[in-house]
């Protein structure tokens, strides 16, 4: 339990806004109130660590190691998990050069979607910031900084992308 009386407490703190009150008129079986909790977690705090986590990972590395073109949604699955260890040798696929360069290959497909670059783009900024030195690393860092610019303007613009515009050293793995 936290200082100011409970994680929850705690919680709606650090998003901003005073922890919510249980409205006893409010319809128990709405799930509204709980959806629009959840999103603003999400955008507080980022959703990678479940993305990175999810059997479709797993699964799209499957494909993927065996030579398969991913769809986007395997291959955003997969961004966010390049650094996390597979589940059956622990193998990272940043650790595999060869793999990552050609993983990379399949996320510069998506330069003409710019929605779908970044969310690419996202999940690999947060491997890298969380990945161990080496060269796998190295050819991720220079990637990223290759389309910091690129993504950090791309439009709608999100509030990670306004970060990465005011703090390039994100992409360097430096902040």
């Amino acid at each position: 339990m936290s200082q100011t009386g409970s994680d929850l407490q705690a919680l709606a703190l650090a998003l901003g806004e005073p922890c919510p009150r249980l409205d006893p008129a409010a319809d128990p079986a709405d799930p509204a109130p709980m959806t629009r909790a959840l999103q603003r977690i999400r955008l507080a705090f980022g959703d990678s660590g479940a993305l990175a986590a999810s059997p479709r990972s797993a699964r799209a590395l499957l494909a993927f190691r065996s030579g398969d073109r991913l769809r986007f949604i395997d291959l955003k699955y997969l961004c966010h998990a390049v650094d996390r260890p597979n589940p059956w040798d622990g193998r990272r696929l940043l650790q595999d050069a060869q793999l990552l360069q050609r993983l990379l290959q399949q996320v510069d497909a998506w330069q003409g979607e710019p929605r779908r670059f970044r969310q690419c783009y996202r999940g690999l900024l947060q491997a890298y910031s969380g990945a161990a030195a080496g060269p796998g690393r190295t050819l991720l860092g220079d990637y990223l900084r290759r389309y910091r610019q690129y993504v950090a303007a791309s439009q709608p613009p999100l509030e990670w992308t306004r970060e990465l515009a005011r703090h390039p050293a994100l992409a360097d793995g430096k902040d």
